[in-house]
């Protein structure tokens, strides 16, 4: 007796069936109109089972039972380090089950680690937030009431930076910019042609040192007594320096 009539003996006992029989039972029954009594007659297989075999839409699958994992009786223990340190290297882990009889590899155990580590891991209490070139400003010390010199790039150059901080001493304004830079001054760098767009950088500031100096002077109520500006291309920064009168003397 061949292999295949034993599986075959072995599959009827057991109310199985194959892929082929699969076929052909629907193939007697839906082509040729083999009743499903001359079929169990035939096959020796159970109206129930050949029933059930015309019914399915898909062939029979072989599924292997789940055996478990070699992990299985650690993963308290691992649960419980975690508990501790949520962030204990996977090599640690290994070091301290292994005495308890684990014998397994490190793939394993990593792998279970990546699935399970973010439930024991500290909730994060902050969000990165990002902005759009030019669309905010940030202010340490002094929260003005109206716009800021950030926005003069954006509106008159056609780009704003990327940050921006303003620091309020008692004479002194400071603007600090961050990045700003457009494509085409960037292609200029990458030709080296950073004294050029230095220079352009230069007039253009020039320009607008009295709408500079206008905001300011309407923002802290105060004289601007000189405006100083400088920029760097290789950090991309710019620095917008104001120093104001000092407050009369109280009488």
């Amino acid at each position: 007796m061949s292999l295949g009539s034993v599986v075959g003996i072995e599959a009827r006992r057991k109310g199985l069936v194959g892929v082929e029989q699969w076929a052909e039972l629907r193939r007697e029954h839906f082509v040729r109109g083999v009743s499903i009594k001359e079929l169990t007659r035939r096959t020796g297989l159970s109206r129930n089972t050949i029933r059930a075999a015309l019914r399915s839409p898909a062939p029979p699958r072989y599924e292997r039972a789940s055996t478990g994992s070699k992990l299985d009786p650690f993963k308290s223990e691992i649960h419980r380090l975690l508990s501790e340190d949520a962030a204990m290297p996977g090599q640690r882990i290994r070091e301290l089950i292994a005495p308890l009889g684990f014998d397994g590899g490190k793939t394993i155990v990593d792998d279970y680690l990546r699935d399970v580590r973010p439930l024991f891991a500290t909730p994060r209490t902050y969000q990165r937030t990002v902005y759009r070139p030019g669309e905010i400003c940030q202010f340490d010390l002094w929260q003005p009431r109206a716009e800021v010199s950030v926005g003069h790039g954006k509106q008159y150059f056609g780009r704003g930076p990327t940050d921006c901080r303003t620091y309020l001493e008692p004479d002194l304004v400071i603007v600090v910019l961050a990045g700003g830079y457009t494509a085409a001054e960037r292609t200029l760098f990458e030709a080296g042609k950073w004294h050029e767009v230095r220079q352009t950088r230069m007039s253009w500031q020039d320009s607008m040192e009295v709408r500079f100096i206008d905001t300011i002077e309407r923002l802290t109520q105060r004289t601007v007594k000189a405006f100083l500006s400088a920029n760097r291309q290789d950090t991309e920064l710019t620095i917008e320096l104001f120093v104001l009168e000092r407050d009369a003397p109280a009488a």
